[in-house]
């Protein structure tokens, strides 16, 4: 196995991602049994991350014996399925026969049985005179995404370490795409390679520790569950699963709302501010430095924490106030540019809870993202999934700041419905039903847009 995946970290950490389009082809798929038994069926599991980690996590299967309601409704969504092991159940994309070809290297794609692969070619032409043509297969490790668009994972020879396949698959569309033609970047911005351990692992998988060692340059990346699970929202269940096992097994009497709220965080009984943190967590654009330790030990933050003492939200208005972030900027003047609109509204996609702050519905302090989504009360598949909450039941005896509209003056057009600063590409195209404060989500698609570090 390693001396195939050293060649796979050869090749794509090597390799930029143009933004040509590159039509699939069917081609002969005669693929080296040599080369595939480098990667056997045991050895493929050390691969990926593992699964059972940090402490205190206990996975969604366990919650599933108690709130069977909740288990489904969450495993309908597209939450769950955000990060998974790349298998026949969990890929859209076209793996038959098909060849894309990306900056002087071909890739084959094929699928054998619930395994898929890919074969990775470097073009006489365009290698150089001491490089090695010969062909690689590697076996697809992880799959991000099911709605939108799907990204793709093989796996490093460091460790666990998986890395960024160059094309993209749309789902809607049903093609392939190069990776950066899913961005809206100026052309000459050279595509950087993604490794999901420190990259997309931060808010598409529930309790991770990246642990990548520096000296060693390996990644042994743990995760309490791949994809956004309950503990994600709710916090670290081992508490409230042996507390309510031991009054159990003593026939106590059921706990009161303050014991439970003690042993697990449920969202919309909490302040406002901490629930919305908990969407802010990954719908935002956020700071932090090297003490935080996120590449070894991931990320001190939980559910019902104040994200702002670990992970303090970039505004746009106020950056040069947070430690370390004003030295940062002085050396890379672009970021703000690169993350904001002129007049300080976030302009990266799925960073919502940036808009959602400065809103005047959201300083109120009664009003949270609960206010017009969830998760388990929505239907996933609906045109309305993301506008599950009319005015009404918010409960909010607010007058919105834009044209007018209250509860009994119902607005008279969208342009009257206040969108709360959201990003230009998140707001909706569409008249809506009788819905107010409204927050539209979109696909998070800018790799590491999330966080700066130090």
């Amino acid at each position: 196995m390693p001396g195939v995946l050293v060649a796979t970290g050869w090749l794509l950490l090597a390799l930029g991602c143009s933004r040509k389009e590159s039509a699939p082809a069917k081609v002969d798929d005669s693929t080296s049994a040599a080369a595939r038994e480098s990667v056997t069926s045991a050895a493929f599991p050390a691969t990926l991350p593992h699964v059972g980690g940090p402490a205190g996590y206990v996975g969604s299967e366990t919650c599933r014996s108690c709130h069977e309601d909740q288990f489904e409704s969450w495993h309908r969504s597209y939450h769950r399925t955000m990060t998974q092991i790349a298998a026949a159940d969990t890929i859209h994309a076209e793996f038959h026969k098909v060849t894309l070809t990306n900056e002087g290297v071909r890739f084959v794609l094929s699928q054998t049985n619930n395994e898929f692969w890919v074969r990775m070619e470097r073009l006489a032409s365009a290698a150089p005179p001491e490089a090695s043509t010969a062909a690689l297969d590697v076996q697809v490790g992880l799959v991000t995404g099911s709605h939108h668009m799907q990204v793709f994972w093989l796996p490093g020879d460091e460790g666990n370490m998986q890395i960024g396949f160059p094309f993209t698959w749309l789902i809607p569309e049903k093609r392939w795409v190069p990776r950066n033609s899913t961005f809206v970047r100026p052309p000459e911005v050279a595509h950087r390679t993604e490794v999901w351990n420190v990259i997309c692992s931060r808010c598409h998988a529930t309790g991770v520790e990246p642990r990548a060692d520096s000296k060693t340059r390996t990644m042994d990346t743990r995760v309490g569950e791949l994809g956004i699970a309950c503990e994600a929202c709710h916090g670290p269940g081992q508490r409230h699963l042996e507390s309510r096992q031991s009054a159990a097994r003593d026939k106590t009497a059921a706990p009161d709302a303050q014991t439970l709220r003690r042993e697990i965080i449920h969202p919309k009984k909490i302040d406002p501010v901490r629930a919305s943190q908990i969407c802010g967590f990954c719908h935002s654009m956020k700071w932090w430095d090297r003490n935080e330790g996120w590449p070894e030990r991931g990320f001190r933050y939980r559910p019902g924490d104040d994200l702002e003492a670990t992970t303090p939200i970039i505004r746009h208005s106020q950056a040069g106030q947070i430690s370390g972030l004003a030295d940062f900027l002085a050396r890379n003047p672009d970021v703000l540019r690169d993350f904001f609109w002129p007049d300080g509204m976030v302009r990266v996609s799925g960073r919502d809870y940036n808009g959602l702050i400065e809103s005047p519905c959201y300083r109120g302090g009664r009003f949270s993202c609960l206010s017009c989504h969830s998760l388990h009360e929505s239907d996933p598949t609906s045109p309305d999934k993301y506008q599950i909450s009319t005015f009404e039941e918010t409960d909010l005896p607010i007058t919105l700041p834009e044209g007018g509209a209250t509860k009994d003056q119902p607005p008279s057009s969208l342009a009257q419905i206040p969108t709360f600063q959201l990003p230009q590409i998140a707001r909706t195209k569409k008249k809506p039903k009788f819905r107010y404060a409204r927050l539209v989500s979109s696909a998070c698609s800018a790799p590491g847009g999330m966080s700066i570090q130090a």
